[in-house]
């Protein structure tokens, strides 16, 4: 995984996280998301549709990784 998909999948979570409801954004800690817009690029541009679902988003492999760390760690129930 190079650096620059790692950037350009940070813009994609910024962006689909933009459209999660306040209690799940709540969850995932604070540092976590200033690392994220840290790390996200500059020049990478990627647009949330919200006509479509999450599952239907045509977003990284990185992204989805992603996502999914953040599901397992921050959001689901099972501890």
């Amino acid at each position: 995984m190079d650096k620059m998909q790692i950037k350009n999948s940070c813009v994609e979570v910024i962006q689909i996280l933009e459209y999660a409801p306040l209690e799940v954004k709540n969850k995932i800690p604070y540092k976590l998301l200033e690392k994220i817009k840290e790390n996200a690029s500059k020049t990478h541009i990627w647009k949330y549709n919200k006509n479509k679902k999450l599952s239907e988003q045509e977003c990284s492999i990185y992204t989805k990784m992603i996502l999914e760390y953040i599901y397992i760690k921050y959001l689901n129930n099972i501890k």
